[in-house]
Order: structure tokens, then sequence, then C-alpha cells
């Protein structure tokens, strides 16, 4: 009840400082092993405080207690924002890359003969590459292999794909 008769300035700031606590917490699993205690007991610290005088503390309070964990944590809190971003790009970039061969495999039978041993070694080549170094490739790593596998076979998936448009085109006009 007494949040709801704070000022709006002290409301908001208040806000900000526990959306950054609420943040960094959010972020632990992208931190080291190291880290993790430090932001844990500068959140905690944090978190008590305003526990303890979010009723009589000032909107200037509650500034100078996010610039303090700011100074404190905040560079592990960019590090490991950085990491997350870093890790949902390589995440992206990897299923980029798995759709492809995926489509490419699903199109082999609309491929010739000669096309399919051409297209499956190429395909396998880049799932025996995932199995082996999907923990640690980057997602530039992905992104190159992307490249690598459409600069290989991207030509006759194509014309595959084309293929089958063709033949799905003939079918409809049967009906």
């Amino acid at each position: 009840a007494a949040t709801n008769l704070l000022k709006p300035g002290k409301r908001r700031q208040k806000k900000k400082l526990q959306q950054y606590t609420k943040a960094a917490t959010n972020l632990l699993k992208h931190m080291s092993e190291d880290e993790r205690p430090m932001v844990r007991e500068a959140v905690k610290e944090i978190d008590d405080w305003v526990d303890e005088v979010s009723d009589i503390a000032t909107k200037e309070d509650f500034e100078g207690k996010l610039t303090e964990i700011t100074e404190k944590i905040g560079t592990v809190v960019a590090a490991a924002e950085a990491k997350k971003e870093e890790e949902a790009g390589k995440r992206r970039q990897k299923k980029k890359l798995q759709h492809y061969i995926l489509a490419a495999t699903n199109l082999l039978k609309h491929m010739s003969e000669d096309e399919r041993p051409m297209v499956r070694e190429a395909v396998k080549e880049i799932d025996d590459w995932v199995d082996e170094v999907s923990d640690i490739a980057t997602k530039e790593d992905f992104e190159g292999k992307l490249t690598e596998i459409t600069e290989k076979i991207g030509t006759v998936v194509a014309a595959a794909e084309a293929k089958k448009e063709e033949e799905a085109g003939k079918r409809r006009q049967k009906k």
C-alpha cells in the first residue's frame, strides 16, 4: 500500500532499480561461475535495502543505488547480455543451416540420379560437422557452413525445388 503513495518520480526510480536487479538475475546463466555469486550478492543487497527503506527513501536514494549497482556489476551484466545475444544468434544460424539441409534432403526425389550422391555427401558432411562442433561453433561458423553448402549444392537444390513446383502445378491442372 505504501508503494502506491510514492511520488511518481520516486516510484519510477524504484521500478528502474528493481528492473535492473531482475534483469541481472535473469542473466545469471550467461555469466561465469566466478561472476554469479558477486551478482547474486549485489542484487540481494539492493533487494534488502529496498525492502528496508523504500517507504522513506527519496528519488535520489533510488537513483544512487541504481548507479551503485551499475558500477558494481554493470560490466558483468553487459557481458552476459552480449553472450545471451550471441547464443541466440548462433541458435538462429544453426537452425537455418539445419533447415537448409533438411530441405535439400526432402528434395532428393526431385533430383537426377547423378545429383543425389553429391547432395547426400554434402548434407552428410554438414551433419557430421554440426554433430562434432556445434557446442563450440560460433554464429559466424554456422553462417560460413551455410554459405559453403549453398555454393556447393544450391543450384541443384533450386532446380529440384523448381521441378517439384512444376510437378505440383501439373497435378493441380489435372484435377
